[in-house]
């Protein structure tokens, strides 16, 4: 998969070199596949042929739809394989532990800021207790405003991460949406904050999505790293810094808009940061 690791980052990333080199030599036995396009064409521009840290990794972009996407791409089985083990676990090597990961989210400024768009949307101050879902949650930091308020669960494929939101009186779900499916449960809000530009296969996961909604009331919380919002400063305008090997796709926040219009919902709100 991996033709060569460069010593010199093509973008200034903010992830640590050790961690990308240890992570991709990890990944060496995975096989990569041709992706398609989800409006079906074949007619694509390839615009880079690099991730962020200079590693092989080709971007296009379809000339029918203008979706950016991955190239080359794992099967979902081998994602959900690296979601399960070394994506999480090479990342804590690096940033610490899971519990100061979980107190830095839990009390960040960007966090605060998401609650206070979902908190115009969702009756978060009422009697009733919520059904609230983080799918793809890590430690579930995200969920610690209100983890002793509603009924919280974190998702997550890393069991280490998933224990510590445990601790923190959080429920928790080992997987992802399918299992999430499994608690027979409708959530009145869930969250999936950076995870949909991880979907390798994007209709599956969200028909599934929609399952877990109950209709004209469940509200979804997405953010993804908007292209749009490139131009405000983010990344120091430069989209090389948002492409790594596992982001399947590249979204502005119209075209993510668009997107989930077509399968049936509606947007409330959308920012130039994809949310």
């Amino acid at each position: 998969m991996i033709k060569k690791i460069y010593d010199n980052y093509f973008y200034k990333s903010h992830i640590d070199k050790d961690y990308t080199i240890n992570f991709l030599n990890s990944l060496k036995k995975f096989n990569l596949n041709t992706t398609i396009c989800l409006c079906k064409s074949r007619d694509d521009k390839q615009i880079l042929n690099f991730d962020r840290c200079k590693n092989k990794f080709e971007i296009v972009i379809c000339k029918r739809c203008g979706l950016i996407r991955s190239k080359y791409y794992f099967s979902t089985k081998d994602i959900l394989d690296i979601y399960k083990s070394s994506y999480r676990d090479e990342r804590l090597k690096i940033q610490k532990n899971s519990k100061s990961l979980y107190n830095a989210l839990s009390e960040s400024e960007y966090i605060k800021e998401n609650w206070n768009i979902i908190e115009e949307y969702v009756n978060l101050s009422g009697s009733r207790k919520l059904n609230i879902v983080d799918i793809g949650a890590g430690g579930g930091g995200f969920l610690h405003k209100y983890k002793n308020i509603h009924n919280c669960y974190a998702a997550d494929y890393n069991l280490k991460w998933l224990e510590h939101a445990n601790k923190n009186n959080i429920k928790i779900i080992y997987g992802g949406i399918k299992e999430v499916l499994n608690t027979k449960k409708r959530y009145d809000l869930i969250i999936l904050n950076h995870v949909v530009e991880h979907w390798s296969d994007f209709e599956t996961e969200i028909i599934n999505l929609k399952k877990l909604c109950t209709l004209y009331k469940t509200k979804i919380f997405i953010e993804v790293p908007g292209i749009d919002s490139l131009k405000n400063g983010r990344r120091e305008g430069d989209f090389r810094g948002d492409v790594v090997f596992y982001h399947y796709h590249y979204f502005a926040s119209y075209t993510l808009v668009s997107l989930f219009e077509k399968y049936g919902f509606e947007c409330l709100y959308s920012d130039s940061k994809a949310r």
